[in-house]
């Protein structure tokens, strides 16, 4: 893994996902990239200031991960659905063509939220093999309060597990940035959740706290 993509529906979404792992990537001095789908709150009935504070929010946390290239296609938030899928392809194709990215990591394509899953199958299809295709490893993460809520048949089983015990304070500290997402408990996708989620994936592996993806392709992946 040398340059790699995270490709996500919303911001947030990277960071409840694979913040841990992103954070791994990049003390390791990977070049880590980031595609946002969309900006995550243009469907929301809520005022200009808020979505002033959103996106300021947003960009601290760009600060804060220090990504090698980024970028953020507008597709409208939450409705997906409503553009040629076709369109959204071949707007992630020319992020990895230009990134150069041989490894990707996206959304499980059953998850709940309908952007989520295009995002994963438009991803999928950008990255098929073909003549100068870098692309070398796919691996799906899970967001909770969606991957967890699927109705779908297919569930989330994971087969690969990084090691973030040395990450998941930075983790948190960027999910804090994300004020207007995080939920407050009982609720799947509240701060303390998160964290346990991370010992659930870890002690299942012998370790304190790990990240969990699901594997599409593998050819090179190596240990960080």
């Amino acid at each position: 893994m040398n340059n790699i993509s995270i490709i996500v529906a919303h911001p947030d979404d990277e960071t409840i996902g694979c913040g841990g792992t992103i954070l791994k990537l990049l003390a390791a001095k990977k070049k880590v990239n980031l595609l946002t789908l969309s900006d995550g709150i243009s469907s929301r009935s809520i005022s200009n200031k808020s979505k002033k504070i959103r996106t300021n929010n947003f960009k601290n946390v760009l600060k804060s991960y220090k990504f090698n290239h980024t970028k953020n296609l507008n597709f409208p938030d939450n409705a997906f659905d409503s553009v040629p899928l076709i369109e959204i392809i071949k707007s992630i194709e020319t992020f990895i063509n230009y990134t150069k990215t041989d490894t990707i990591f996206t959304h499980f394509p059953s998850d709940l939220n309908i952007d989520h899953q295009i995002t994963s199958r438009a991803t999928v299809t950008a990255s098929r093999p073909q003549p100068g295709q870098k692309i070398k490893n796919i691996l799906f993460f899970e967001v909770l309060s969606s991957t967890d809520w699927s109705i779908d048949f297919k569930k989330f089983n994971p087969n690969y597990f990084e090691d973030i015990s040395k990450f998941i304070k930075d983790k948190t500290k960027i999910l804090k940035l994300y004020k207007d997402e995080i939920r407050n408990e009982p609720h799947t996708r509240s701060l303390p959740n998160i964290i346990r989620l991370s010992e659930l994936r870890g002690n299942s592996v012998g370790i304190k706290n790990a990240e969990a993806f699901e594997i599409f392709r593998a050819m090179n992946i190596q240990k960080f």
